[in-house]
């Protein structure tokens, strides 16, 4: 009896510290954070649903507060709670493109155009996976005008302009791209317009710099180059007149004539000079150039060394021509040198047989004056 009643105290012992173990389990899993004890699949469900109704909430809120990143974290968890939702699916790819997005605009603003270029990419990735058309069309618009700003400040104007050019394709009615396109082209024009004037281009450089005016209608850089363009055009034309004019008589023996169309090559080149503008190309690049140049500025010796360098048969013709120009010029130079000696001697010669009459003269007056006069009374 005794025994039995030790071995029933013994097995209520035991069952008591397999219960109080059990109890003390159930606790600390019951206090761990993020655990929830399943006491049951319906439960299970609720708690889930409820959770992924509060995370969708809160998302949508801190979207509404711009707190993208915060909204990010909230769908995050909302797709946790339910990864078989849509809604959270598109809510959590929609929460990343905002965040590539608004970090495209801030460098954007700082004109920090790599790290710009980088996060428009991004979010358009993620808009077009996503199947975000509308986000899509304005990551596309931001990434192609940072590319335009890019060849903007590498000074390649064209390319800028077609960036800017498939960004208003992608969104017709963008501000922004509207005015960067219009400020590409009319730099394009107006640095394609200063080269073709540069190389002497008159025409290239007009069409150019009215288009540019196109683009920015009575802007004075424009204008300031249409002016001096007219200016050279003026003066070309009377360069080549005299150009023309000059290689005529040489070729025909007319040296006065070659000699006057000479002079005028000259003073069209000073004018060009005094107004400020850069001599072109072609009034230096003509055969024999240099050669009248250097005669009209007075530097015969320079001219007839330049005439005797001609690279081909028809300039070697006219720099013969030329020689025999300077030639006819310089007889005629120590001709008019001792027409001038012998014209001031004659002119010399001529004052002093005037002043002799003249004293010759005033002498027999002077006479004729004292044997007329009254003798003087003592």
């Amino acid at each position: 009896m005794n025994q039995h009643m030790k071995r029933s105290g013994r097995s209520r012992l035991a069952w008591h510290g397999r219960l109080a173990i059990a109890l003390g389990a159930f606790a600390c899993f019951s206090a761990s954070p993020g655990y929830s004890f399943p006491l049951s699949p319906t439960g299970n469900l609720a708690n889930a649903r409820g959770q992924f109704r509060r995370e969708m909430l809160e998302g949508r809120q801190r979207l509404r507060d711009r707190d993208y990143r915060g909204a990010l974290i909230s769908f995050e968890r909302a797709a946790r709670a339910d990864p078989t939702s849509p809604e959270a699916r598109r809510s959590l790819q929609f929460a990343r493109f905002e965040l590539a997005y608004q970090s495209g605009l801030t460098n954007s603003s700082r004109h920090h155009w790599a790290r710009a270029q980088a996060d428009f990419a991004q979010a358009l990735t993620i808009a077009s996976g996503a199947g975000l058309t509308r986000e899509s069309n304005l990551a596309n618009t931001q990434l192609l005008l940072v590319q335009g700003e890019r060849w903007m400040q590498a000074g390649a104007y064209s390319a800028a302009a077609k960036s800017f050019a498939r960004a208003l394709a992608v969104s017709p009615r963008n501000p922004q791209a509207q005015a960067a396109l219009i400020t590409a082209r009319y730099m394009a024009a107006l640095v394609a317009g200063r080269a073709a004037l540069a190389r002497g281009s008159l025409e290239v450089a007009a069409k150019y710099f009215r288009e540019g005016l196109e683009y920015r209608p009575g802007d004075p850089e424009v204008r300031l180059q249409l002016t001096r363009l007219n200016q050279m055009e003026a003066v070309t034309k009377e360069f080549n007149r005299n150009l023309k004019k000059a290689n005529a008589s040489l070729n025909a023996g007319r040296w006065n004539r070659a000699r006057v169309a000479l002079h005028g090559l000259a003073r069209a080149l000073d004018r060009a000079q005094r107004a400020g503008l850069r001599s072109p190309a072609l009034f230096h690049s003509r055969p024999l150039m240099p050669a009248y140049l250097n005669y009209a500025w007075g530097d015969w010796s320079a001219a007839f060394g330049l005439a005797q360098t001609a690279r081909n048969p028809q300039d070697e013709a006219r720099a013969a021509a030329f020689r025999r120009f300077l030639l006819v010029e310089e007889q005629k130079a120590e001709l008019r040198k001792y027409a001038w000696v012998l014209m001031v001697g004659y002119g010399l010669s001529l004052l002093l047989s005037l002043y002799a009459g003249l004293a010759k003269a005033l002498r027999r007056e002077t006479a004729s004056l004292e044997s007329t006069s009254p003798a003087l009374s003592p």
